[in-house]
């Protein structure tokens, strides 16, 4: 089978059941989306406190460096690739992030 033939066969894309929706707070994206997929795997903590461990100030952009770092300390994994992209990770789940 071609590499064609197996991406014709791809889903377009998946729904997660159990998710939360979480509002973002200004300028928060990050925080927001670390927020809901930590709240998906059960563990509790909130945007605010999100945001504060991944971002200077409650002003600034949150890099995707800053999840790389933060990751370890609820217990994921994440990596950085060229182009600003990471990759959260909870064995055997993964997420891709832009």
């Amino acid at each position: 089978m071609g590499v064609t033939a197996v991406a014709q066969n791809l889903p377009s894309g998946y729904v997660l059941q159990g998710t939360v929706l979480v509002r973002q707070i200004y300028n928060a994206c990050g925080p927001a989306r670390i927020t809901q997929v930590l709240e998906y795997y059960g563990i509790r903590i909130t945007q605010a406190a999100v945001s504060a461990q991944t971002r200077p100030t409650s002003r600034s952009h949150m890099t995707a460096r800053a999840i790389v770092d933060d990751a370890p300390q609820v217990g994921m994994e994440a990596r950085l690739f060229r182009g600003g992209m990471y990759k959260l990770s909870v064995w055997p789940f993964e997420m891709d992030c832009h």
